[in-house]
C-alpha cells in the first residue's frame, strides 16, 4: 500500500486517536450487558472527519479507495475499537455506493449516521446494532434500507462486547437496488484487514509481555518453546497479510471482477489465523492473559466473533473449491504481455522434439531423470539467453525486472520445463560473483554459468555443522599460490553432477564460529576430492557426501578476504531466499494440479475435508507467491522484513503439506508402486519431507524469526 503523505497523515491521526482510546481505558468499561458508548465513535467520525474516508469526495467525503481504507481499519482493529466503524465507513459505504444510492452518503461523512449491516436477511443478532441510527439488510442479492426509528431493536448481549448487537423484525423495509457480488466482497475485505489489526496487536503484545517476565533468573521469551509459538504467531500474521494484499491487488487489477477468490482468501485467512494468534497470546501470557481487568480477552472475543459475520472460513473455502480452482487475478504484469508472448513461444518452439521428454521431469524427488539431457537443455536456455535473466547487461543479462522475472518462472513452469541443472550457478554463484567477486572471477565463471555448460554445488553443511553453519571444520591453508582444504561436506546436492563447488572453511587456526572463514570456489574433477552419493527415503540420490583430503584451488578463487567467508556465504544465501526459490514455487502450482486431477480420478474429490485442504493449499500458492513479490519488490523496505523472515518456513512447511494431501487424494492408489518407479505425488510425498530440513530447518527458522524479526533474546548456553 503505497500512501500519500496527505493519506500518511489520515493513518497517522487514526492511529493515535485509537491508541489515545485503548490506552485511555476505551475497553475497561465495557460489558457484554450494555451497549456501546457513543462518543468514542462520534469523536472519531465527527471530530477527525474521518467516518467519510471512502465517500466520494461530491458527497462531503475523502474519497479513498479500498487499499487506503482498508489500512485505516486495520489500525482500528489494532486498538480492538468499540464502535460502529467498520459497518458505517467501511461496509456501509462501499454497500451504498455498489448499489448507486447517495442518500445516506453525505450524513455518513458528516458522522451524523451509524450504520448495523445484517448481511443474514434474518434481522437476527445484527452486530453494531445497539448504536446504530440505519440498518441496511441484504435479502436474495438485494440491498435494503431500515431506518431505526422504523424497528423496535431488542438488545442482545453477546460474547464480543467491543460490538452490541440487536434483533429487529423487518416488518418495512426499502430496497436501494440488487448488491453485484462484488460488493460483500470487498466488506468481506475489510473484516479480513480489522482481524489483521487484531492478531498483530495480540502479537506485540505477547512479544513485550514475554520479554518482561522473567522466570527461573531470565525472560521467558528466551525460552526456545516461547519463541518457537511466538514465530508461528508472526508467521500466522504475515501469511494473513499477504493474503489480503493479493485480494486488494485483484480488486486494483481487476475492476469488472467479482472478487469472490480473493476475498476468500484474505477473509479465511485472516479469520483463523486472528483466532489461532489471539488464543496462543493467551497461552503465552499464562494466568493474567485469562483475566478480565487484562484487554486481551477482548481481542480474542473480537477474533470468534468475525469468523461467522460474512461467512465462516470453511464457507468461503467451499466457495473457492467450487470454481475448481480457476485463477480470478488478472494475467500478471499486463504490461509485459510483449514479453510473456517471447517467453511462451520460445518455451514452444524449444521444449519439443528431442527435449520433449523432459517436460515435468527433474524436480525435487526425481532429480536422477535425465541428468545428461538437461544439461543439454539448459545450454540450450543460454542459447537464449534466459540462464542470465536478472544478471546486469555488463555481465552479458538482460537485467530483468522482478516482474519480468516471475513471468518467466510463470511460463516456464506452465510449459512444464524440467528441473535446472544450472539452477546453482546462475541463481547463487553467478549473483554472488556479481555483487562480490573480482573481476578476473567474474570473467572466467560467469560465461560457462551462462552458457549452460559449468555446474555448480554449495558446500556448507558439515555432519558437525548443518543448521549450525558456523560450526565449520573444514580447514584450508595457504600453500603459495594455492589453498589447500581437508574437511568434509555433506547434504550437498547435485554434486555428482557438478564442476565446482563454492566451499565454506576455516582459514585462520584457532577461531571459532563466524571467525577466520574463507569463501572458495574449488574445482571437484581433482586428486583429493571423493564424491559418495546418499540414497534418499525417494530411492534417489540428490545428496552427497564430499571428502576434501588435499584438494586444491587457486588464490584467485578465493571470494572476499580471508575471514569475510561468512559474510559471502550469508550473501549468497540471501539470494537463495529470492529469485532461487520463486521459480521452485512456480512449479508447485503444477503439482497442486496434479493433486486435484489425483482426488478427481480417485473419487476423494468428493470428500469435503479434501476439498477443504486443497482449498486451504490453493490460498497458500496465491499467498506464497504474494509474499515473495512483495518482499522482492523492495528488498531494502524494512516493513517487509517480517515477510522475507517467513517465507522458507512458509513454503516449505506448506510443500509437505501439499504432499501429504497428495496421498490422502490418491486414496487406496496411494502406497501402489507401479512400473518399478514412485509416481510423481509419490516423489512428491517422499521429497517434500526435505524441505522442512534444508537450507535451515523449520525450528531453525522459527529461532531466527523470533531473533531477528520479534528481537526476542537468545537462550542462554549451559543449563538452568
Amino acid at each position: 500500500m503505497a500512501l500519500t503523505e496527505d493519506q500518511l497523515l489520515i493513518v497517522e491521526s487514526v492511529r493515535q486517536f485509537a491508541q489515545d482510546w485503548r490506552d485511555g481505558g476505551g475497553l475497561d468499561d465495557l460489558t457484554s450487558d450494555d451497549p456501546v458508548p457513543v462518543p468514542p465513535y462520534d469523536a472519531l467520525a465527527q471530530d477527525l472527519g474521518m467516518a467519510g474516508l471512502g465517500v466520494a469526495e461530491e458527497y462531503g467525503g475523502a474519497g479513498l479507495g479500498l487499499e487506503e481504507l482498508a489500512l485505516v481499519v486495520e489500525v482500528l482493529g489494532a486498538a480492538c475499537f468499540a464502535g460502529p466503524f467498520l459497518s458505517t465507513a467501511g461496509l456501509a459505504t462501499r454497500l451504498l455506493q455498489a448499489v448507486g444510492d447517495d442518500t445516506y452518503l453525505p450524513r455518513i461523512a458528516a458522522g451524523a449516521a451509524r450504520f448495523a449491516i445484517d448481511p443474514t436477511g434474518t434481522g437476527r443478532t445484527v452486530l453494531d446494532g445497539d448504536v446504530a441510527t440505519d440498518f441496511l439488510i441484504v435479502q436474495d442479492g438485494a440491498l435494503y434500507h431500515v431506518s431505526a426509528d422504523d424497528v423496535a431493536p431488542t438488545f442482545v448481549p453477546v460474547v464480543d462486547a467491543t460490538r452490541g448487537a440487536v434483533d429487529i423484525a423487518i416488518d418495512r423495509a426499502t430496497k436501494l437496488g440488487v448488491l453485484p457480488p462484488r460488493a460483500l466482497n470487498e466488506c468481506r475485505v475489510l473484516l479480513a484487514a480489522e482481524l489483521i489489526g487484531v492478531a498483530q496487536a495480540a502479537l506485540d503484545m505477547t512479544v513485550a509481555y514475554t520479554k518482561d517476565r522473567v522466570q527461573f533468573g531470565r525472560t521467558i521469551a528466551s525460552f526456545q518453546a516461547i519463541k518457537h509459538r511466538a514465530a508461528d504467531m508472526m508467521v500466522l500474521v504475515e501469511e494473513a497479510r499477504s493474503a489480503l494484499a493479493y485480494a486488494l491487488q485483484v480488486a486494483a487489477d481487476n475492476p469488472d471482477s467479482d472478487l469472490g477468490e480473493g476475498a476468500a482468501i484474505a477473509l479465511s485467512t485472516a479469520a483463523d489465523n486472528a483466532f489461532k494468534v489471539t488464543g496462543d497470546a493467551i497461552q503465552l501470557h499464562g494466568g493474567i492473559g485469562f483475566t478480565w481487568d487484562y484487554p486481551l480477552h477482548f481481542y480474542f472475543k473480537r477474533a470468534r466473533a468475525a469468523k461467522g459475520w460474512l461467512g465462516t472460513p470453511a464457507a468461503l473455502r467451499a466457495a473457492i473449491a467450487a470454481t475448481d480452482f480457476a485463477d480470478e487475478q488478472a494475467e500478471f504484469a499486463p504490461e509485459l504481455a510483449p514479453f510473456r508472448a517471447e517467453v511462451r513461444g520460445w518455451m514452444a518452439d524449444n521444449l519439443s522434439g528431442a527435449f520433449a521428454a523432459l517436460k515435468h521431469r527433474g524436480g525435487p524427488g526425481d532429480e536422477d531423470a535425465f541428468p545428461d539431457e538437461r544439461k543439454v537443455w539448459e545450454q540450450q536456455l543460454g542459447n537464449g539467453g534466459w540462464t542470465s535473466l536478472s544478471w546486469p547487461t555488463a555481465h552479458g543479462g538482460r537485467d530483468a525486472s522482478i516482474e519480468e522475472q516471475v513471468v518467466f518462472f510463470e511460463e516456464y513452469a506452465a510449459a512444464g520445463g524440467p528441473g535446472r541443472s544450472g539452477h546453482i550457478g546462475t541463481t547463487l554463484v553467478a549473483p554472488t560473483l556479481i555483487a562480490l567477486g573480482t573481476p578476473d572471477q567474474q570473467d572466467r565463471f560467469l560465461p560457462g554459468i551462462k552458457a549452460g555448460t559449468d555446474y555448480w554445488c554449495q558446500g556448507y553443511s558439515e555432519p558437525n555443522a548443518g543448521s549450525d553453519l558456523s560450526n565449520v571444520r573444514t580447514k584450508a591453508r595457504l600453500d603459495g599460490d594455492e589453498w589447500v582444504i581437508d574437511g568434509q561436506k555433506i547434504w550437498t546436492s547435485n554434486a555428482h553432477e557438478s564442476d565446482w563447488c563454492f566451499v565454506v572453511a576455516r582459514a585462520v587456526e584457532g577461531t571459532q564460529g563466524r571467525d577466520g572463514l574463507v569463501y572458495l570456489l574449488v574445482p571437484l574433477d581433482q586428486p583429493g576430492v571423493t564424491i559418495k552419493p546418499i540414497i534418499q527415503m525417494t530411492g534417489t540420490s540428490e545428496f552427497n557426501e564430499v571428502f576434501f583430503d588435499g584438494a586444491r584451488t587457486a588464490d584467485r578463487n578465493r571470494v572476499g578476504d580471508v575471514g569475510a567467508g561468512w559474510k559471502i556465504a550469508m550473501a549468497t544465501l540471501g539470494f537463495e531466499r529470492g529469485v532461487s526459490t520463486l521459480g521452485q514455487q512456480m512449479l508447485f502450482r503444477n503439482e497442486f494440479d496434479l493433486v486435484v486431477r489425483a482426488a478427481k480420478d480417485n473419487g476423494t474429490y468428493d470428500d469435503p475435508l479434501i476439498r477443504d485442504r486443497l482449498a486451504k493449499m490453493w490460498a497458500g500458492l496465491k499467498i506464497m507467491r504474494t509474499n515473495t513479490i512483495r518482499t522482492m519488490s523492495d528488498p531494502a523496505n524494512a516493513a517487509l522484513e517480517r515477510a522475507a523472515l517467513m517465507a522458507k518456513l512458509y513454503w516449505a512447511s506448506w510443500h509437505r503439506d501439499l504432499g501429504a494431501l497428495a496421498m490422502d487424494a490418491m486414496g487406496g492408489n496411494a502406497d501402489r508402486i507401479t512400473g518399478g518407479e514412485l509416481s510423481r505425488l509419490q516423489r512428491l510425498f517422499m521429497f517434500s519431507r526435505a524441505d522442512t530440513l534444508y537450507g535451515g530447518t523449520n525450528q531453525i527458522q522459527r529461532n531466527i524469526i523470533a531473533e531477528r524479526a520479534l528481537q526476542m533474546p537468545k537462550e542462554p548456553r549451559g543449563d538452568l
